[in-house]
């Protein structure tokens, strides 16, 4: 797996790989490629192609069924590491558990016995995009790398380098703010990327009516969960039309679209207040 990385996480991650602990956290926007880092330390670790990794037994990747990881998910972790594994390597199973932010304070308190007196031959690698609903007892048994993203020159070259096209290579790096993983998913329409469906939704929004976007409010509003994904993708949209008019020395259209993603910050921000998401998205979205 050939991949472009920040010169920092690089040296981080050739650290690790030449004296691995048991746990790794690895931290870093939606987007950053951090499930993509977690397979690529995976294979180098059981020196297995990444294709190999997939149906190899012992390497298990744990993501949420729903909006959290319960603590059923991490008793079935726990029977998981119970097994024996073949071998003589001293790291010969590996468990990544995804947006590990989404472990519930029962969960991470059954995982917390993991973390404690872990089986030694295996590693846990735990991916977040944040860590603020982490308990500090979780966060003082692993080892933090953050995720940063690589340089944009370099990066665009890998990506032309692949095949792609130079025009779509630029307005994907536009809307993903030159996170890789994001980035990625774009170019190759992964639907299955939560963000990219949502900065599909995002631009769909952008470029229907005023009346069309209002009609959507109740729709919208019911699926609460996904409003802060779909904020943060009208955010990624918005400050890519605003790079657009900037680059054509469009004022009227800078204008714009700054007070659009000023008002876009500002409805995250009140979303994490609890208010009504009705009213919410309905000042949000007349606004475009």
């Amino acid at each position: 797996m050939d991949l472009v990385l920040n010169p920092k996480v690089k040296g981080e991650i050739e650290q690790f790989l030449n004296k691995p602990s048991h746990a790794l956290l690895l931290v870093g926007p939606v987007g950053s490629g951090k499930n993509t880092l977690a397979t690529y330390i995976s294979a180098n670790i059981l020196d297995l192609s990444e294709e190999k990794l997939k149906h190899y037994p012992h390497f298990l990747t744990l993501e949420p069924d729903g909006p959290s990881i319960s603590i059923d998910d991490i008793r079935k972790l726990h029977s998981f590491v119970s097994l024996k594994t073949p071998g003589t390597k001293s790291i010969r199973r590996i468990v990544v558990v995804q947006n590990a932010q989404t472990l519930t304070i029962e969960a991470q308190n059954s995982f917390l016995k993991l973390l404690e007196e872990p089986p030694a031959d295996t590693l846990f690698i735990m991916t977040a995009s944040d860590t603020n609903s982490l308990l500090p007892t979780v966060l003082s048994r692993v080892r933090r790398l953050n995720v940063l993203p690589p340089d944009r020159v370099k990066f665009n070259d890998y990506l032309q380098n692949k095949g792609y096209k130079v025009s779509d290579i630029e307005r994907a790096l536009n809307v993903s703010g030159g996170l890789p993983g994001l980035a990625t998913a774009i170019l190759e329409a992964d639907e299955e990327h939560l963000l990219v469906s949502q900065i599909e939704r995002a631009k769909q929004l952008i470029s229907s009516t005023m009346f069309e976007r209002l009609n959507e409010v109740n729709n919208l509003a019911k699926n609460k969960d996904e409003l802060p994904t779909l904020l943060m993708a009208i955010r990624r949209v918005s400050r890519a039309m605003l790079t657009q008019a900037a680059e054509k020395h469009s004022q009227a259209e800078v204008r714009k679209w700054h007070s659009i993603l000023s008002n876009v910050v500002r409805s995250e921000d009140l979303l994490g207040k609890n208010p009504q998401p009705k009213l919410l998205l309905t000042n949000l979205l007349i606004q475009f």
